[in-house]
């Protein structure tokens, strides 16, 4: 439970500022939901992306697969961890995955626009941002959207 109020609060954070090493083998293995009903494997696979550890995060995000496919979370931190192991072709396969889950959340939103930066597809950005706008019409898509269209205009000029 310790573990648990530490990271409640931390996890629904942009920038998680507990770090791995606070956590790491602190949770017991029943149950493997926190309060929030995120999946612990989720969870640790979370830190683990933000301490660098990609294959350990991405065998966390195993360990939890199907589970829940319903939910996008495990799709959206796979892309992550694939951008950040410069794999686009499976970066992009997973954040289209995780938008076509839940075109609702932003950071699916945030990670398919990176997605579609790196694999140089306005189509597709164009897509999800219509999508995504039909849902929550607010000034921080259409920013990060004209960012997006900017950064494939420069790379493509």
């Amino acid at each position: 439970m310790v573990t648990q109020s530490l990271i409640n609060k931390d996890i629904q954070l942009a920038t998680q500022q507990v770090k791995w090493a606070d956590i790491e083998n602190k949770f017991p293995n029943i149950p493997n939901l926190n309060v929030f009903c995120f999946r612990i494997d989720v969870i640790n696979a979370v830190y683990l992306l933000n301490d660098k550890q990609y294959q350990k995060a991405l065998a966390a995000l195993d360990r939890s697969k199907g589970l829940a496919p319903q939910l996008s979370i495990d799709d959206n931190i796979r892309a992550k961890v694939y951008a950040e192991l410069k794999q686009q072709d499976s970066a992009y396969f997973y954040a289209k995955k995780a938008f076509a889950l839940r075109p609702r959340a932003a950071s699916n939103f945030f990670v398919l626009s990176n997605a579609c930066v790196a694999k140089s597809d306005s189509v597709t950005l164009k897509n999800a941002f219509t999508e995504f706008i039909k849902y929550r019409n607010e000034v921080w898509p259409w920013k990060q959207y004209i960012i997006s269209v900017a950064k494939l205009n420069a790379t493509n000029a």
